[in-house]
């Protein structure tokens, strides 16, 4: 998966990728973003609280499983996700955030 991503940065903007070639972002739960970053990840993390543990756990070392959990371990595993997108993006594709990034709406927890 790495290998497609890195075969997508040789591509500029606009042009067709390679076969296979991705553009994206690709992370786990367990990403964790420098804490002396861009302005723009410190200011979502201002807005934002990061939550990473659930119950005292790290939400990474939450297996994957096909029985029913919790309901609000499942809303932590969500805006994880969500989280780390965002910081994602305010780390390096900021202008893909709307401008004032504080009026989202964060998933419930």
């Amino acid at each position: 998966m790495v290998e497609r991503f890195s075969l997508a940065r040789t591509v500029r903007t606009g042009e067709a990728l390679p076969a296979g070639a991705r553009r994206g972002v690709l992370m786990a739960l367990a990403t964790d973003f420098p804490s002396a970053a861009t302005d723009e990840l410190r200011a979502w993390r201002a807005a934002y609280p990061e939550h990473r543990a659930y119950e005292g756990r790290d939400l990474s070392l939450v297996p994957t499983v096909f029985d029913k959990l919790a309901e609000r371990l499942c809303r932590s595993l969500v805006y994880r996700g969500w989280w780390l997108t965002g910081a994602a993006l305010a780390m390096h594709w900021p202008e893909r955030l709307p401008d004032a990034f504080e009026s989202l709406e964060p998933p419930q927890l």
